[in-house]
């Protein structure tokens, strides 16, 4: 499903520009697929898409690109939140 999911999301973003109603279509695919559970392989397909649908000029643009930055300020704060766990454990 994610593997699948990514390509409809860069087939949106190359194809943008030739085919403007195909690139939206495979845009919008992409997003209504469940994310990738890696937090930068749902980062990047939601990057793809976003950026067919920008350029698209497409109404769902700015829930896309909102969609995009929170999966990576999600993943900014588990990071964090892991590195501060790790700090914890080695200065005891």
């Amino acid at each position: 499903e994610e593997p699948q999911a990514q390509l409809y999301a860069l087939r949106a973003r190359i194809g943008v520009g030739r085919d403007r109603h195909g690139a939206i279509d495979a845009a919008l695919t992409a997003l209504d697929q469940s994310p990738p559970r890696l937090p930068w392989l749902a980062a990047r397909l939601r990057l793809d898409a976003a950026h067919a649908l920008v350029e698209a000029g497409h109404s769902r643009a700015s829930d896309a690109v909102l969609a995009t930055l929170s999966v990576i300020c999600k993943y900014r704060e588990d990071h964090d939140a892991v590195r501060g766990d790790v700090q914890r454990v080695v200065n005891g």
